[in-house]
């Protein structure tokens, strides 16, 4: 008891985070978590990629409120879906890859519509990877077929398109992010970020220290795991705002995605989510 006593002030005073993380607080059995997303309301919203289900969860409590989806083609249905994404007016977009469509659905998860490459004027078809809106209602979606950005209105009415640069190559690994300032993508490796203006034009690159195991854009401040170390800094990564160990919970476990939610982080795995506070 005495050694762990000062084993854990010995870490405070490193400046290290010993607090265990709670986990399985969520009253259900994931197979595949690909993104969670956490509303002002406090609801968390849960994609299973393998169980093509989008779930809705109160945040305090954990508990299960209802959820769509099954693996087919039809309204309610995804095959491999990639991504989700809370914009504006707390509409929730997945990005269907395998349907090859951006489903938009309320945060009560009615469906509301959804876009495909007729939106977009794609007669050979697409591969969506990863959609975004602005707080306009306008709808970005990075389409890894053709290499390039789709805006949309808000009622998936085709506007323009991005190019992006040459030497910037996208897969289902890439990300797609939106801040306050522009967007954010990720090349397939994670290892050069770029940056465009909300309109889509492509502005500059930064390079992103590796290896790294997980990467991530919240509110304009990049995230970093590696190893069992988060680090929140500046998108250039020259100013850093946070750096903490993760939970021994954690040690092992692929993350897959982390939201932050006041002073506690919010991290899935793929069959678990935990909660960490932060420092």
């Amino acid at each position: 008891m005495k050694l762990t006593a000062v084993l854990i002030g010995f870490m405070m005073l490193l400046g290290l985070n010993p607090v265990r993380a709670q986990q399985n607080v969520y009253s259900d059995t994931f197979s595949n978590i690909k993104a969670l997303q956490v509303s002002p309301q406090g609801f968390v919203f849960v994609l299973d990629s393998e169980k093509s289900t989008l779930s809705r969860y109160k945040l305090d409590s954990g508990e299960f409120e209802f959820s769509v989806g099954a693996v087919g083609f039809g309204t309610n249905r995804f095959d491999n879906p990639n991504d989700l994404h809370l914009g504006a007016g707390f509409k929730l977009l997945v990005t269907d890859s395998g349907n090859q469509r951006v489903v938009q659905y309320d945060r009560n998860l009615q469906f509301l519509g959804e876009i495909t490459s007729k939106n977009a004027r794609l007669m050979n078809g697409w591969n969506p990877v990863q959609a975004v809106s602005l707080g306009t209602g306008e709808i970005w979606v990075l389409d890894s077929q053709s290499q390039k950005l789709f805006l949309f209105d808000e009622n998936g009415l085709f506007r323009t398109t991005a190019l992006l640069p040459n030497e910037c190559r996208v897969n289902e690994n890439s990300r797609l992010w939106v801040t306050e300032k522009g967007l954010v993508l990720s090349n397939t490796k994670e290892t050069i970020l770029y940056t465009f203006s909300l309109l889509g034009k492509y502005e500059n690159f930064l390079k992103v220290d590796s290896p790294l195991d997980w990467l991530g854009i919240n509110q304009s401040k990049k995230i970093v795991i590696r190893g069992n170390s988060l680090v929140i800094s500046s998108l250039d990564g020259r100013e850093v705002l946070l750096e903490q160990r993760l939970s021994p919970d954690l040690k092992g476990k692929k993350v897959h995605d982390i939201q932050i939610v006041n002073t506690q982080l919010i991290i899935a795995t793929p069959n678990q989510i935990f909660r960490q506070r932060l420092k």
